[in-house]
């Protein structure tokens, strides 16, 4: 055989081996473990309490989604007007990872997520204040990454601390905490609680459900990048967001993962900064080249090209009902239609760069940096 025709089989084949790594998932531990499986995944070999996984905590911190500062911008009345607010740190650089209210029961009461602490505020975002536990479970040194609501007065969270992470449970607003599951060298970056089954996305790539009824826990899926988010949006479909960028979605959590992407072809990964949905099920992603919107559920994206942008670039995309909210240098970008038409709304100060959207119901929306 030829030197020549030697090099384009070696190029062809680079081409398929690139082509394979776009895939977002990776099948490496099989895609479901039934309980007698999990020694198979967790060192450990256990199906309740403490669980060691096989991965280091080399880049758990890291490699969570964050803003880099502890501004705000706090707005009453959905970014009408806007008003600022900081979360104080007297440790250096705050990472915020989350902002979470408890509609149940504390309406006005916010909690924002950091790598010190976890941060509640009384007044929807003006003053802020650390909160700590009496046992340690929460300190100003613990990373916090994720908070949902589940009651009244009932929170699920994610905590990092001791190269140990921590899934709790707290029925009396952070007064004692059950500790759920913890994992040896690894961060849980999202929770979602589906009925009674509780989903954990980790910073290994693994989804766990963990049964809130019997607490067992098992590996339902794993793959090739950090999760760093999931939604269930009640359109029957869920959704797994990694840090590679790749939008995965299933019938449901326990149905078959399959990647969504912005482009086809032989060429295209489809990666996105971020991910939103709309109250119509729309689903709006940031690429690298812009903001795609899909009407079908993920299955065809088109680019929203009238955006009257000033300068080629954007920054972050929010999405209230099916209001549409796009920041690009300093300037915020509004359509009421979807996408169809826009209007420039230039109340943001220009030394403030959002990078995320957090609509917190009543009107009230916090912008962070």
């Amino acid at each position: 055989m030829s030197d020549k025709v030697s090099f384009s089989l070696l190029f062809v084949l680079a081409l398929i081996v690139l082509y394979i790594g776009f895939n977002g998932t990776s099948n490496a531990l099989g895609a479901s473990f039934g309980m007698g499986d999990l020694a198979a995944s967790f060192s450990g070999g256990s199906s309740r309490g403490n669980v060691s996984l096989l991965a280091s905590a080399a880049s758990v911190i890291g490699g969570a989604p964050s803003t880099q500062t502890g501004r705000f911008l706090v707005s009453f009345d959905t970014l009408r007007n806007v008003y600022p607010a900081t979360v104080s740190s007297q440790k250096g650089s705050l990472r915020v990872y989350d902002v979470t209210v408890n509609t149940h029961t504390r309406p006005d009461t916010l909690y924002v997520s950091t790598n010190q602490g976890l941060y509640y505020s009384n007044d929807t975002g003006l003053t802020w204040h650390v909160l700590t536990s009496t046992n340690g479970e929460l300190t100003a040194g613990s990373v916090v990454l994720r908070v949902i609501p589940v009651g009244v007065n009932a929170y699920i969270l994610s905590v990092f601390q001791n190269e140990t992470g921590y899934v709790y449970y707290t029925s009396d607003a952070f007064g004692t905490f059950k500790t759920l599951m913890s994992f040896n060298g690894e961060g849980a970056y999202d929770l979602s609680l589906y009925g009674k089954v509780l989903y954990v996305g980790m910073s290994n790539g693994q989804l766990i459900q963990y049964r809130m009824d019997t607490g067992t826990l098992r590996v339902s899926e794993t793959f090739s990048s950090p999760i760093v988010r999931l939604y269930n949006n009640g359109d029957g479909f869920f959704y797994v967001f990694l840090k590679s960028g790749a939008l995965l979605q299933a019938t449901g959590p326990t149905g078959e993962f399959k990647k969504i992407s912005l482009k086809s072809g032989w060429f295209s990964s489809g990666s996105m900064r971020s991910v939103s949905f709309a109250s119509s099920g729309d689903i709006y992603a940031l690429g690298s080249d812009g903001v795609y919107r899909s009407q079908n559920y993920g299955v065809t994206f088109e680019l929203l090209d009238k955006i009257p942008l000033l300068e080629k670039q954007v920054d972050a995309v929010g999405v209230l009902g099916n209001t549409v909210y796009v920041m690009s240098a300093g300037r915020m970008y509004v359509s009421t239609d979807g996408g169809d038409s826009w209007k420039l709304q230039d109340n943001i100060p220009a030394d403030f760069v959002v990078s995320q959207f957090y609509f917190l119901g009543g009107g009230r929306v916090i912008l962070s940096e």
